[in-house]
């Protein structure tokens, strides 16, 4: 079985894991051994992409978003697809994660379509103003209707986020696919070592991972740690790894704190094989790939309560979910993290297994091969 990976370019020359997400099933195609996949990103596509990049970035510059204005954020959820990429080639399907491609030609394979639909929540960070944020919530729904007619499989990355697009847009319904992310870069840690890691702790540490910090809620973080008694602060070891996109966010007094930036996946995964507690509360967040990478190195996660974070952390079984945006419930979670060692051994146990039979790249290798085989059918 042949399948076509429509992707930009400049998705390979990024680190951020859902920009350069289809690469992925070439990092992992020992998990698809009859499977062949291809790709040809062409200059045209990549051009396209950047000017959408740059544009979204000037335009919110002048306070205009993509999302509020239907011909812009249309544009934003289309890419060039060229026609010579099947001149001598026959594919199965096309997979395309985030834009939905367009070509010149009419014979194009059907196409799965990854997406998701933003909730209301979400919009209403970048749109402070309830109105603006529900035209923007509209008009996503209507751009997606038309587009997602001409899918042959709509892929969504959990049940509920699934189950709400089917009820948001029923007449696509029977097109939705659970497609969990496939991450082959994941690895599961030892379980002796992070038995280990917990019971044989002079110091608890703690880490938070994310560029754009503010909307990950590192500041909520810092606001939280000052309010921990002096005895708890004095025994963490607190990293921070962040390239602070949406503005710098300074160091409080009074806290230990090493910060780091740009790391590679692997010392990425070395940070969090040695951290006990990572504590990402994020003001707004639409799934978070790297609550799955704490969770795989068997790290007490601490998240907020949303449907994402929820059904990651199987409803607060895989780790602590706390109230968005609420200093005094994070200051709890914190403090149970740092002091109920056995609690939180369980817990990460929890999140180690559902890594396994739920978020791991088996299942999601899995779900990819049964949506292929439905189209070949």
């Amino acid at each position: 079985m042949d399948i076509f990976l429509h992707t930009s370019p400049l998705a390979k020359y990024t680190r951020n894991t859902d920009s350069r997400y289809l690469f992925s099933f070439f990092e992992g195609n020992h998990y698809f051994p009859d499977i062949h996949f291809d790709t040809e990103p062409s200059l045209l596509t990549g051009g396209l992409d950047l000017c959408q990049l740059l544009g979204s970035r000037i335009l919110s510059k002048f306070g205009v978003s993509v999302h509020s204005h239907r011909s812009l954020y249309r544009y934003s959820s289309l890419s060039y697809l060229s026609s010579s990429a099947f001149r001598h080639h026959q594919y199965e399907a096309i997979l395309s994660h985030g834009y939905f491609p367009v070509s010149n030609s009419d014979n194009l394979p059907p196409i799965i379509w990854e997406t998701g639909m933003l909730g209301l929540e979400f919009l209403n960070y970048f749109h402070p103003q309830a109105a603006t944020a529900e035209r923007a919530w509209k008009i996503e729904r209507e751009v997606k209707q038309q587009i997602g007619q001409r899918a042959a499989l709509i892929g969504i990355s959990y049940p509920a986020a699934a189950d709400r697009f089917r009820d948001l847009l029923p007449s696509l319904a029977e097109k939705v696919r659970v497609l969990p992310h496939f991450l082959p870069h994941l690895k599961l840690s030892d379980w002796d070592r992070v038995v280990s890691k917990y019971t044989h702790r002079n110091k608890v540490k703690l880490t938070f991972i994310g560029n754009q910090a503010k909307r990950k809620g590192l500041e909520d973080l810092y606001t939280a740690l000052q309010q921990l008694s002096s005895d708890l602060q004095d025994i963490l070891e607190i990293t921070v790894v962040s390239s602070f996109l949406d503005g710098f966010i300074p160091i409080p007094p009074h806290l230990s704190i090493t910060y780091s930036r740009d790391l590679k996946p692997s010392e990425i995964n070395s940070i969090l094989e040695n951290t006990h507690i990572y504590c990402m509360p994020s003001r707004s967040e639409s799934y978070g790939l790297v609550y799955v990478e704490a969770m795989a190195t068997g790290c007490t996660v601490i998240a907020p309560q949303r449907e994402a974070q929820d059904y990651l952390l199987d409803g607060g079984k895989a780790g602590l979910l706390v109230e968005p945006n609420n200093i005094e419930a994070l200051v709890s979670a914190l403090t149970i993290a740092i002091t109920e060692p056995e609690n939180c051994l369980q817990l990460a146990k929890n999140a180690w297994e559902r890594v396994q039979t739920h978020l791991g790249p088996e299942p999601a290798a899995a779900a990819y091969r049964s949506a292929f085989q439905e189209l070949a059918s």
